[in-house]
């Protein structure tokens, strides 16, 4: 494509958009408005940017492409707590060196709070790729739930970056006991950052589990750069309900 940009919506627009189209631009992406929904492929040499005042959903089989590029999904940027992101199936994120933030609410030119969630409810597989750059899941929900929920096989890989993952639960719902952070599927976590904190695990904030990995499925957990740490923490406001379950997940660091 000759187009070196491309911009929709603007600064406090409230209307929905719907990309249905695959998109290829050289240059940079950016979405603003009320829910945005990504039904085609995107493919860019810059950033792409979705920010929503409510929810962003990223429709099955759909791959995002960024060689280099951030990708940004900011959800619940109005702070209403009532804006999460969703994957409707199958998703491939390669940024190719750029980082994935999946985060919501506050920020200026990125988000610093929280989506109300991340939801993957199909069994099919989610892979994010940053080739190096940092990856950050950050959310915080008080709904029926988990806060970050994978159904399916899930790999997230940050190369040499960092990779965090930040889920609250906050429902005090104990029939319930909703759990912070789920993943039900195969599941590999990997961060090759040397020298430092390169994967770090933190759920809790209510009465469910902070950090549950399902059994019957492989799980690694895996810092492969030389002085890598990995830091798992999870806490849970129920006596009864153990902060979290790694009997079925493999640490290695």
């Amino acid at each position: 494509s000759d187009v070196s940009a491309l911009t929709l919506g603007k600064s406090g627009n409230t209307a929905n958009i719907t990309l249905d189209s695959v998109i290829t631009i050289a240059g940079p992406i950016s979405i603003e408005g009320g829910n945005i929904n990504i039904n085609g492929n995107l493919t860019s040499t810059g950033a792409v940017s979705a920010k929503a005042r409510g929810n962003i959903s990223q429709a099955a089989g759909v791959v995002i492409t960024t060689n280099g590029g951030n990708l940004t999904y900011w959800a619940d940027s109005n702070v209403d707590a009532s804006g999460g992101i969703t994957f409707a199936g199958a998703a491939t994120i390669n940024t190719g060196g750029g980082h994935i933030t999946l985060a919501g609410g506050a920020g200026t030119t990125a988000p610093t709070g929280s989506a109300e969630q991340i939801f993957a409810s199909s069994t099919s597989p989610i892979v994010m790729n940053t080739g190096g750059g940092n990856l950050l899941i950050k959310t915080s929900a008080s709904g029926t739930l988990a806060s970050v929920h994978f159904a399916g096989d899930v790999t997230l890989d940050s190369g040499i970056g960092s990779l965090t993952v930040e889920a609250r639960q906050t429902t005090t719902d104990s029939a319930n006991a909703i759990r912070a952070i789920n993943f039900l599927g195969n599941t590999t976590i990997r961060s090759a950052r040397p020298n430092a904190t390169a994967i770090s695990l933190t759920g809790g904030g209510g009465v469910g589990r902070g950090l549950f990995f399902a059994s019957g499925r492989s799980h690694l957990i895996e810092s492969t750069g030389t002085g890598g740490n990995i830091i798992l923490t999870a806490d849970s406001l129920s006596s009864s309900t153990l902060a979290s379950d790694l009997s079925n997940a493999q640490i290695s660091a």
